[in-house]
């Protein structure tokens, strides 16, 4: 017999996350997702958008 899965809810609409995404992290995806695509990463993704989001953290 298994186990059955448990379910996270998500967060609330909002809420800070436990862990900050790093730039080092959005990196990383990136890069994943450039390699899918074929070597670039499309315009609007989430990748793109989580990129905007840091450089404004930083500024």
């Amino acid at each position: 017999m298994t186990k059955p899965s448990v379910r996270r809810s998500a967060p609330a609409p909002g809420s800070q996350p436990e862990s900050p995404v790093t730039r080092t992290a959005v990196s990383r995806i990136q890069g994943a997702v450039a390699i899918k695509t074929g070597g670039s990463v499309p315009k609007g993704s989430y990748v793109d958008r989580m990129q905007q989001a840091i450089a404004k953290k930083q500024e």
